[in-house]
């Protein structure tokens, strides 16, 4: 039996010598002999010239091949080059750093000689655990970040339950690699060598390795568009053809579109709370951010979405807000990703979900999540919420429970899910003893919150059981979820809109309302002729059950915002509109108003998003925060430590009232109170005041004096 060794190279003239010489020492099984490939890609060093020293004395040797590509064509160019020139009965890729131990040939080989497997992985991350602190932290902390996430979306998309997909040791027998039509040039290539070969359907055995990583200033060529040119394959070669990677692909840039304006918020109000509360100076209080005393004043447990979120963002983001939204933007997307996947398990049809995914990714009220970092809640809830309905549809049930726990430590509005799953079951196999586990999981939950007294400020969250309550925030959940702007509640009384809402962003303001209730008459249109006219829509047990389980979610989801008398939000709707995205599908798809309903939804999202781009309080708010510290820092570039800052009225501030107070309220609501000076001057013991909140006693020293002059 022969070993292809394959050995792309790019400019390793520092370590192509002692690589080759630890693959021509390493010893293999009895029977093995090595075929070693070496494909120099255009290298502009002395790599070629070492290289050909190296190996003059094995000329005579038919089992080492040197390869030269004139030009530079990229690291998956060149390893499809040599496996289309191996002839071994197995083969192997082997980096031309010194990362990779060809000693852990053995290991790879063993499951495969011993015809347990056709693929082996040698896995870096398998055993080794991310450590933040101390003398054994783990090295380049992004990148294990990174290709856990890549592993993880892998997983999620091909059913596989790997941890290094990234892997530079990717052994396999000739049956497989014979069968891999690889297209890659560059790093992508390791993406689509894992999808092509789990969507052949071998499984792929991972094996633990130790590897020696380097940094880029040894030479590390991989860069952060890597990552993103990885997740993009993976998608693209999940589906049969490209029909669904073009799709989704283009539905993410559409959204991206739409929602541009939320990428440029700064940092303000909770956030400057989150930033604050989520500090961590060991692994032990790395943990304590999942313990109740952790909570500070909040009274919510949201250790994943708030301390974890906020911690590892200042790790690797510093206080640039833009890489924050990027990262809620890409969670947003994968969310969009799983929303499809749940449709084509319940629809069973590619263009039926195709339609019901388009409806929820671009609705406007996602700008209102978008809009804020610490929409990352929502995001992440909905995300492992979705992940958890869609592998208990798979009846991976384990895999579902651990969606459902994480989804819990993102939000407590996870609750509702045991319920949506009861509700799938009353209306298909009824299996109810399946949803026992998540009914526990939710009982040991509220236990937990009751005995530590986990419960959000009654006066922030005041309840109401009136039916009054309950139907008018089910009409403004519904309305802003086919395109109504937030804040149109304000200005309609007993469905009566003020004159006022109209003079805010003419004609912007008249269109939003057009279209909306355009929206709303051909929604009602349908509904009466299924009622009375195509009676026969839902006589059909599949359908009828589809339309029941799809207004059944979106009415549970909703169920902890129903009873809120004024905390209601649009961003709350991020799990519970995929029912309502699912039930305008059944309404619309294939009829006469298909085409008019999406081009209308399309263009109410579109101005909405608009109107909320200049008067949603969210982008407002942080337009503000962004002025004060600005001028703040302008003023004030450095305060000696400990010192106290007092934010003083502008007389020039226009006030509407009384309640409203003057631009120093303001710049309180925006600054967290001393939260935001204390994350900017990286000063905990700052103190600040405020001249309508709390002005300072006569005598505080060391007190700095700041205007706050905003719009």
């Amino acid at each position: 039996m022969k070993l292809s060794i394959v050995i792309p190279v790019f400019n390793e003239e520092k370590t192509i010598g002692e690589i080759l010489k630890k693959v021509l020492k390493v010893e293999l099984p009895a029977g093995l002999e090595k075929e070693i490939i070496i494909i120099d890609d255009g290298s502009t060093d002395k790599t070629l010239k070492n290289l050909k020293s190296q190996i003059l004395d094995l000329k005579s040797d038919k089992n080492v091949k040197l390869i030269k590509n004139k030009i530079n064509r990229g690291k998956g160019a060149a390893v499809r080059r040599g496996i289309k020139n191996a002839s071994g009965d197995i083969l192997v890729i082997q980096d031309a750093d010194l990362e990779y131990n060809p000693e852990d040939y053995k290991k790879l080989l063993r499951p495969i000689l011993e015809n347990k497997a056709k693929v082996v992985y040698g896995s870096r991350l398998k055993e080794l655990k991310f450590k933040l602190f101390g003398k054994e932290k783990t090295p380049l902390p992004l990148h294990y970040l990174t290709n856990r996430f890549l592993s993880f979306l892998t997983n999620v998309l091909y059913g596989s339950s790997l941890t290094d997909i990234e892997t530079g040791y990717k052994m396999m027998t000739k049956e497989v690699y014979r069968k891999l039509t690889l297209e890659s040039n560059r790093f992508e290539i390791e993406p689509e060598i894992t999808a092509k070969i789990l969507k052949m359907g071998f499984q792929i055995v991972e094996v633990p390795i130790i590897t020696k990583p380097r940094s880029y200033k040894e030479g590390k060529k991989i860069k952060a568009k890597d990552a993103f040119l990885a997740v993009l394959t993976l998608l693209k070669y999940r589906s049969k053809s490209l029909h669904f990677f073009i799709f989704l692909v283009g539905l993410i840039i559409c959204c991206a579109f739409l929602f541009q304006p939320t990428f440029f918020t700064s940092f303000f109000q909770d956030d400057f709370y989150h930033l604050t509360l989520a500090q961590a100076d060991s692994l032990s209080s790395f943990f304590h951010f999942f313990l109740p005393s952790s909570l500070g004043q909040t009274g919510l447990y949201r250790p994943l979405s708030v301390q974890v979120y906020y911690f590892l963002g200042q790790k690797f983001f510093g206080l640039n807000s833009f890489y924050y939204h990027l990262f809620n933007f890409g969670i947003f997307s994968l969310t969009i990703l799983v929303s499809f996947k749940i449709f084509n398990f319940l629809f069973k049809d590619n263009k039926r979900s195709y339609f019901a995914t388009l409806i929820y990714a671009i609705s406007a009220f996602h700008f209102t999540t978008l809009s804020f970092l610490w929409g990352i809640e929502e995001l992440f809830v909905c995300l492992f919420y979705f992940l958890a309905v869609y592998h208990y549809f798979c009846r991976k049930f384990s895999l579902s429970l651990i969606f459902f726990v994480l989804a819990l430590l993102c939000r407590e509005t996870a609750i509702t899910l045991p319920i949506v799953l009861f509700v799938w079951e009353l209306l298909n196999a009824k299996q109810f003893k399946r949803t026992t586990p998540f009914f526990i999981i939710l009982f040991l939950y509220l236990s937990f919150r009751l005995f530590y007294h986990i419960t959000p400020d009654s006066n922030i969250y005041l309840l109401s059981f009136s039916p009054k309550v309950i139907f008018n925030n089910y009409f403004w959940f519904f309305s802003w979820g086919i395109g109504a702007p937030e804040n149109l509640i304000d200005f309609t009384s007993a469905f009566k809109i003020s004159p006022r809402f109209f003079q805010i962003y003419p004609p912007l303001s008249e269109l939003i309302v057009i279209f909306y209730l355009t929206l709303v008459i051909l929604i009602l249109i349908r509904l009466v002729t299924i009622t009375f006219v195509d009676k026969a829509f839902l006589k059909v047990k599949e359908s009828r059950n589809l339309f029941l389980f799809f207004s059944f979610w979106f009415l549970i989801g909703l169920l902890p915002f129903a009873i809120l008398v004024n905390h209601r939000f649009a961003f709350y709707l991020e799990i519970p509109f995929l029912g309502l995205a699912g039930l305008l599908m059944m309404l619309f798809f294939r009829t006469k108003l298909e085409l008019v309903f999406l081009f209308v939804f399309f263009l109410t999202s579109f101005l909405t998003t608009k109107f909320y781009s200049k008067f949603y309080w969210g982008i407002t708010r942080a337009q503000e925060a962004k002025i004060i510290i600005a001028k703040l820092k302008e003023k004030y570039p450095k305060l000696p430590r400990g010192a106290s800052l007092y934010f003083l009225n502008d007389p020039d501030y226009y006030s509407p009232s009384k309640e409203w107070g003057g631009s120093s309220t303001q710049a309180s609501h925006t600054l967290s109170g001393c939260n935001g000076p204390r994350v900017i001057y990286k000063d905990p013991t700052l103190t600040c005041y405020y001249e309508d909140v709390n002005p300072p006693p006569d005598q505080v020293k060391n007190l700095f004096k700041f205007i706050v002059t905003v719009k």
